[in-house]
């Protein structure tokens, strides 16, 4: 390899053949091989005195020393690897075919060593050629240096004009960017001139209709929940008018005839009637006037925002600030004074007119003039109640009008929540059979309704197709409902229409439209009576009233389609479906229906179903607060009542006690008036909580919703029980001081 390696720094030194083949496979005798190696190698004279040279042979060059000398080198070299020798084997075959791809790059190497000498004679002709370009290029400089001042001043002038360009492009971008904005809106402008020019001359004549702000939904349903509240005002009103005015009554009655000697000392010491009156009206004046303000506050903050905030439900209220309304207020004031003074001259009028001596005297109770009240054969407890309620019967009153008040209360709150649910109940679960309404655009695509109904179909849907639109119903003011147009018979297979009449379903007919009964009520029409629609504001045409059906809410009327086109000269046309799911998923259905050029939207029938569930929570808290007041109604007045009553009986009571009854006897007689009162009082708080349940019922009404008014039984027991509850509540307070009577209570 030594002698083999080229000299790239003298290429002479290495232009002689190497033909000796340096691979050879060792076998059992490693010098063996290397001598049958050499001997069977052809190695040229001049290579092996280049081998005796570089191996540092001693003496006399000859072949065969040349030999030997390489034998033992390659035996030294060969024992120095050892296991190895097979990679320097493998690694002298490479180096064979290396040293051949040498070769001919030598040879390359050499065709440019003589592309260079010639390329070295080039050079030195350039160099002449350099010499003189070097002169022309030392006068140009010189006339460079005199150009490069100009050049300076030219890139000024360049660098303000590319600004000034760059200004320039900056504003014909901004330019081109509002020519664009102002072309699109152009095009789309005259795009909606066109539309609106088609519009026009497929008009023709127009006619106008003019509304006033009752056209404006939002206004009417703000002004129809004012006056629901307003219509409640004179019924309450003149339940706690009349209550207040009993208990005011018969607080004083009894105050006067407890201190009817008190009054006959002071007649007796010279007071004057009007100055003994001026007492007890200055009690009974400041008493409700301070009661008045206490409500009056409690109206105005409590209660106020609790009602409030059920309409916040719908409408934007203000709830932070309370109002106070000034003249209602005022005449609140001056009429709970006014009956205040009514109610205490009633009650003192009669006893100021007695003598000074007369009152100073005990109270005789008055005797039946014919005695028949000892041959009436009840027993002795019955004949004593009896004549107690004729003695005493202005408290008797006041105490069955208070526990009416209380039951009154209790059912009216029950009415109204059972009122809602009810009607929720009959409109969601029984006239309404289908599942939702899906809208679309024929106008859209030519294949819109097909590829609906077809979707649906494959859906496994049951579909009812209709014209739906909202109308304009011009009866005495503006009003809008909704129709659909179709086949009756298609459209009563997804709704339960029963006349109200009959209470049978409606028969499908082509002579007329069908409208709700709360439609019918507010506008007072009847079978067989007409009024004005108006299709898409400017077709109109009076239609008969073909029937009347129930319905709880909506604004929905429904017309067949041969009526449409006797009304209106053309075919109703399709434009939604009325659809029943029968298992299928909506939101796979809704996504497949999306596909469809020209759908719009879906209406799942019972989007109004959380309107009455807010209602009924709002009812859910009217039946607490009225529960509250009949409890506090129980609590204050029928409590006063009792004690009145038994301070009144302390000394019958004591006597009775003397004789031998024992506290369970004399309570047992005072608890038999109780209970004839409480019966009498349910008995009228059924009633008076019926009839204004039932008027309350009906002004909570609108125009697109009715609630059940049908008798509330349930709400009569929970009333009845709520009553007797709060009754014996409050009779196991009050008689706990039949107990503690006292002998010296006979004095």
């Amino acid at each position: 390899k030594q002698a083999a390696r080229p000299d790239h720094r003298n290429p002479k030194a290495n232009d002689f053949p190497i033909t000796a083949n340096f691979t050879f496979k060792i076998g059992s005798s490693l010098q063996s091989k290397i001598n049958a190696f050499l001997n069977s190698a052809d190695f040229s004279d001049k290579v092996l005195r280049k081998v005796f040279d570089h191996l540092g042979g001693e003496g006399e060059y000859s072949p065969e020393a040349a030999r030997r000398l390489l034998s033992a080198k390659l035996a030294s070299i060969a024992g120095e690897y050892g296991e190895k020798y097979d990679q320097l084997a493998a690694a002298c075959e490479k180096w064979d075919k290396g040293h051949a791809t040498y070769l001919n790059g030598l040879a390359k190497y050499n065709e440019g060593l003589r592309q260079y000498e010639e390329g070295l004679a080039k050079y030195n002709d350039g160099e002449a050629q350099y010499a003189e370009g070097l002169r022309e290029y030392e006068e140009a400089l010189q006339k460079y240096n005199d150009g490069t001042a100009q050049y300076e001043q030219g890139v000024k002038e360049l660098e303000n004009a590319k600004q000034q360009l760059e200004d320039g492009r900056k504003k014909l971008e901004d330019g081109e960017a509002q020519y664009a904005d102002g072309l699109k809106r152009y095009a789309e402008g005259t795009e909606k001139i066109d539309a609106a020019e088609k519009l026009f001359e497929s008009l023709g004549a127009c006619r106008w209709i003019s509304v006033d702000t009752y056209g404006n939904s939002s206004f009417v349903q703000l002004g129809t929940a004012g006056s629901n509240l307003k219509s409640m005002e004179m019924t309450f009103s003149l339940l706690f008018v009349l209550v207040g005015a009993l208990v005011i009554y018969a607080t004083i009655s009894k105050m006067i005839d407890e201190q009817r000697t008190l009054v006959g000392t002071t007649k007796a010491l010279g007071f004057f009637n009007r100055e003994i009156f001026l007492k007890y009206l200055l009690f009974g004046i400041t008493a409700t006037l301070v009661g008045t303000l206490i409500g009056t506050i409690f109206a105005g903050t409590w209660v106020q925002y609790f009602i409030l905030n059920g309409y916040n439900r719908y409408f934007n209220i203000n709830l932070v600030k309370p109002t106070l309304v000034l003249l209602p207020t005022l005449i609140v004031f001056v009429t709970a004074a006014a009956l205040a003074v009514a109610a205490i001259w009633i009650a003192c009028r009669k006893l100021l007119k007695q003598p000074a001596i007369q009152l100073m005297q005990q109270s005789v109770p008055k005797g039946s003039k014919n005695g028949s009240g000892a041959k009436t054969g009840l027993p002795l407890y019955s004949r004593l109640i009896l004549r107690n309620i004729k003695t005493d019967w202005k408290r008797v009153l006041v105490t069955i009008v208070s526990v009416a008040g209380c039951c009154s209360l209790v059912i009216i709150g029950f009415t109204l929540r059972r009122s809602v649910q009810n009607a929720e109940y009959k409109q969601f679960d029984g006239i309404i059979q289908y599942d939702g309404l899906v809208r679309m655009d024929p106008d859209a695509d030519e294949n819109t309704v097909n590829g609906v109904e077809q979707i649906l179909t494959e859906a496994g849907t049951d579909i009812t197709p209709v014209h739906y639109s909202y109308i304009t119903v011009n009866i005495r003011k503006p009003d809008i409902q909704e129709l659909y147009c179709g086949d009756l018979a298609g459209i009563e297979r997804m709704l339960v229409l029963n006349d109200v009449g009959t209470g049978k379903p409606v028969v499908p007919t082509d002579d007329g439209i069908l409208v709700a009964k709360r439609f019918s009520e507010i506008y007072g029409l009847k079978v067989g009576d007409t009024f004005e629609i108006a299709l898409n504001g400017t077709q109109t045409a009076n239609v008969r009233v073909a029937a009347i059906f129930d319905n709880y809410v909506g604004r929905a009327m429904y017309m067949d389609n041969g009526c449409f086109n006797k009304l209106f000269g053309k075919d109703a046309g399709v434009n939604a479906c009325m659809i029943k799911l029968n298992g299928a998923d909506a939101d796979t259905l809704l996504a497949s229906l999306r596909t469809v050029k020209g759908y719009e939207s879906y209406r799942e029938s019972r989007d109004a179903k959380p309107l009455f569930d807010a209602a009924t929570s709002v009812m859910n808290a009217i039946v607490l607060l009225f529960i509250l007041m009949a409890a506090v109604m129980a609590g204050v007045v029928l409590m006063n009542l009792t004690n009145i009553y038994i301070m009144q009986k302390k000394r019958e009571l004591t006597v009775m006690r003397i004789n031998g009854f024992t506290v369970k006897e004399v309570i047992g007689y005072v608890l038999r008036e109780t209970v004839i009162t409480t019966i009498l009082g349910i008995l009228l708080g059924i009633a008076i909580g019926s009839g204004i349940g039932y008027r309350i019922v009906r002004s909570l009404e609108q125009s697109f919703v009715q609630f059940d008014r049908s008798v509330a039984l349930s709400a009569w027991a929970i009333g009845a029980a709520m009553t007797v509850l709060f009754t014996v509540i409050v009779n196991i307070i009050a008689l706990r001081k039949v107990k503690n009577l006292k002998l010296t209570d006979v004095a």
